[in-house]
């Protein structure tokens, strides 16, 4: 029996209803609308439409499972022209699913109820298949996911337990291998990681530039850290990098975290995994996830003149001149919320005489005046940080050997742009939508 005569938007809305409201950091059912989906075609790409806008995932084996689909076709381009019905007819169900979602999200397997071992077995066979999965589609040109507009790597929220930090740590293990991968054949417009763990992400390959201009880079790479180490960037793109201080953390933290001993799960031999004991002294490296409270100023200017030589691609330096100027001049850095977990003088012992004055807040610049609602203290605050940043910031400028007009003083060539921003400025991330003026409530 056809469906009454109601436009798709409104059965889209209809079907909205159907949706389980999504929770922070997990994979839900959505067993309503997946039998929605196997009512008739036309439910079919109403219900996927909602079904997979937003996808928070964290079996992604079994999520792209089929999606390989599109390596049987020598003109895979022309699988983006045909309609949900006839890629269902090819037997390509799988590829009619994915050109509906929007947005994004990898996270890590949960605890639950199975225990450590069971998470981490599952978590390992998933990834494998994801990598198989990924092999066959080395060939494919075209994205798999065409309409999508952000992927965000990682969990939101802070574990709560040293396991929970281990599975994570795992997590990002795996992913390392397959991250490029996962961008060239996903092709996101924003990218978007929570807390890598040692300060990587997918690199560019000189391949990614052709007559100057960005192939397949996202628009824009947003990286929230909490500086336990270094952070990656991107080489070739725009960088917004946001940290996420003690308090932003104390908020997703159990009290009882830091004494909560890791108890070892299980021994056996072959291929089991065997969980240390943490100790006085034993820690893991991977497992000492928890920021130092405050840094100094030469700290974080040493970390970030570290970060952006290491961030910098070998090859650059062997392309022809012009070349070099426009990857660089696409290359943006822009850093949020140092003022977070800086430690340093007061106000009256910076010394910023061959400085400009600050600029007010762009965040205050944005708002009307009977918007503002700073006080006095607030304001002296705001003035203090951002004297002290841009003091850091030209600093870094000249560790780096960067003019202040934006280039190389050694080559004359251009220079990647640099910039820290208070944590109130940070507009929030296209992926995830999380951090909107320092917020990550």
């Amino acid at each position: 029996m056809s469906p009454p005569a109601l436009s798709p938007e409104l059965w889209s809305h209809i079907f909205d209803y159907c949706a389980v409201p999504n929770e922070e950091n997990k994979q839900l059912r959505q067993l309503t609308l997946a039998i929605l989906l196997r009512v008739n075609s036309h439910f079919f790409s109403i219900a996927a439409s909602v079904l997979y806008r937003d996808c928070t995932i964290q079996d992604l084996g079994a999520f792209l499972l089929g999606s390989n689909g599109s390596r049987q076709s020598p003109k895979s381009t022309a699988l983006n022209n045909l309609t949900d019905l006839e890629l269902i007819r090819e037997g390509k169900s799988k590829l009619a699913l994915l050109r509906h979602v929007r947005r994004f999200t990898i996270i890590p397997y949960s605890l639950g109820l199975k225990g450590f071992s069971v998470a981490i077995d599952e978590q390992q066979s998933s990834y494998h298949q994801v990598k198989n999965t990924l092999v066959q589609l080395a060939d494919v040109e075209t994205s798999i996911t065409p309409r999508l507009e952000g992927m965000s790597i990682g969990p939101h929220v802070f574990s709560d337990s040293p396991e929970t930090d281990r599975i994570h740590s795992r997590f990002f293990s795996e992913i390392h291998h397959i991250r490029r991968k996962l961008m060239e054949t996903c092709k996101p417009k924003y990218w978007c990681e929570r807390s890598p763990l040692h300060g990587y992400c997918f690199e560019p390959i000189q391949s990614d530039f052709i007559n100057h201009e960005l192939n397949a880079l996202p628009e824009t790479v947003n990286i929230h850290t909490r500086l336990d180490g270094t952070f990656p960037l991107v080489w070739g793109t725009k960088n917004m990098i946001s940290i996420r201080g003690e308090r932003d953390i104390a908020l997703f933290k159990s009290p009882n975290y830091l004494s909560a001993p890791m108890v070892q799960t299980e021994i056996t031999d072959g291929n089991a995994v065997i969980d240390p004991v943490i100790a006085a002294g034993t820690t893991p490296e991977e497992l000492d996830m928890l920021p130092k409270p405050v840094f100094t100023e030469e700290d974080l200017t040493r970390n970030m003149v570290y970060t952006v030589i290491r961030s910098m691609p070998s090859w650059i330096r062997r392309l022809h001149c012009a070349t070099q100027d426009a990857i660089n001049a696409r290359t943006e850095i822009e850093i949020y919320g140092l003022e977070k977990v800086m430690a340093g003088p007061s106000l009256d012992q910076i010394d910023n005489s061959s400085l400009s004055p600050p600029s007010p807040s762009l965040f205050a610049q944005t708002l009307a005046p009977d918007q503002v609602s700073f006080t006095h203290d607030d304001q002296h605050k705001i003035i203090a940080q951002s004297m002290r940043l841009k003091k850091m910031q030209h600093i870094i400028k000249q560790e780096l050997n960067v003019s202040e007009g934006g280039y190389w003083r050694r080559t004359g060539s251009k220079a990647p742009s640099l910039n820290l921003f208070l944590a109130v400025d940070y507009p929030g991330c296209q992926c995830c939508g999380k951090g909107k003026h320092g917020s990550w409530i």
